[in-house]
């Protein structure tokens, strides 16, 4: 399973086969712990889900399977008309073998920090400042670069190409 982790500001991604989360629902809280030791003193919230076909549960709709339902405007259907309403297909709320994808909000923090558990180590504020100013200047030496290619590939065009239609024009009159 693929579980999307929201901690202040910023979504952590982590993958882990696991069925410990089967037969919760959404808006559900549960212990780190449950997930895995990494996260002892965490507390997670599930915030949402979706299936291997990208189908997302909804958190009011009961069940495990897929459902057709009739909806308006909100969840999972945008405004294309005033008074449109249209079935689609929603998941129910129950995590099952065949969810891909688990959304989680951190709830309560545990003693270690989310990113040193995850192997995403935060920088420094000075480092990040020089991480970016590389960044910058290797992606605009790599843009003049592909200026220059396209520069070298681009042909002019030929009178002949320019106007194609000019013989038709001599025959008519």
């Amino acid at each position: 399973m693929k579980f999307e982790i929201g901690h202040k500001d910023r979504t952590y991604h982590y993958e882990l086969e696991t069925e410990a989360l089967n037969g919760k629902k959404l808006g559900e809280k549960f212990k780190g712990e449950e997930l895995s030791n990494d996260f002892s003193g965490y507390e997670f919230e599930i915030t949402g889900a979706s299936d291997k076909s990208g189908v997302p549960a909804k958190a009011d709709l009961e069940g495990v399977g897929r459902k057709r339902i009739l909806l308006k405007k909100g969840f999972s259907m945008r405004e294309k008309g005033k008074g449109l309403i249209v079935r689609k297909t929603i998941r129910g709320n129950t995590i099952a073998d065949d969810i891909i994808q688990i959304n989680l909000k951190v709830v309560k923090e545990g003693s270690k920090k989310i990113s040193t558990i995850l192997g995403k180590e935060e920088t420094v504020k000075g480092d990040k400042e020089s991480k970016v100013a590389e960044s910058k200047t290797e992606s605009s030496e790599h843009l003049t670069h592909k200026k220059e290619e396209k520069k070298e590939t681009h042909k002019p065009l030929t009178e002949e190409k320019a106007k194609p239609h000019e013989h038709l024009a001599k025959e008519v009159k």
